[in-house]
């Protein structure tokens, strides 16, 4: 029985993702303009099927400077509500429910921002979340993220940083993903799952005698 379960959200738990949820929402309520959406969507693309140049996004999202904290949690509250809740895999609640009845902590691992898993989080009764965080201050975005967001390697430094504070051993763990972005992460825990897999996670799960979990 594994320690800790480490899992990746967007397309693994959910559907398909839960910025794509808040861009939905955000654009309904005039939040957001279309050329964020238009920016949110080459990037999604860079990121599902290339590598997304990190450093140049998350530097600075111009398009929600000066959005009061108050008005994102609304908003992403209202998308999990709408969009987000309906589109979680039941065959992934059904394994956290499995994990955590068995006494394994269960903890989110995800480049997806902070505010935008919280309510998933919430709901699934997840006991950690470690992610990207949205930068405010006074209160308002300011278009940029705190440190560097936590995909590939970084999320590495951060999951073996959760696991050193809760004296778990990487290999007493295991990790759910469905991108190949993940496999640091993947390669270094006791028991890598790939759920719901890209082609190229896919390929390589099949090569190292990785589980493979697919949804519907």
């Amino acid at each position: 029985m594994e320690k800790i379960a480490f899992f990746d959200i967007d397309h693994t738990i959910v559907k398909t993702s839960t910025g794509e949820h808040f861009i939905s929402e955000a654009r309904r309520r005039k939040l957001v303009s279309f050329a964020f959406i238009i920016q949110f969507l080459v990037y999604y693309f860079r990121y599902r099927f290339w590598m997304p140049k990190w450093d140049t996004y998350a530097g600075s999202i111009r398009e929600i400077r000066g959005i009061p904290q108050p008005d994102f949690e609304v908003v992403v509250q209202a998308a999990f509500e709408r969009l987000g809740k309906a589109s979680i895999y039941p065959q992934m609640r059904q394994e956290i429910e499995r994990l955590r009845a068995q006494g394994t902590k269960v903890v989110f691992a995800t480049s997806s921002i902070d505010l935008l898993v919280r309510p998933l989080a919430e709901h699934l009764g997840v006991d950690e979340v470690i992610s990207s965080r949205l930068e405010f201050v006074d209160g308002l975005a300011t278009g940029r993220l705190v440190g560097p967001p936590a995909f590939g390697q970084e999320k590495l430094n951060k999951v073996i940083e959760a696991a050193n504070l809760a004296g778990v051993d990487l290999k007493e763990c295991s990790f759910y993903s469905d991108s190949i972005h993940d496999r640091p992460l993947l390669e270094k825990v006791g028991r890598p799952v790939a759920a719901n897999p890209d082609h190229r996670l896919e390929r390589l799960a099949r090569k190292r005698g990785w589980h493979i979990m697919q949804c519907s």
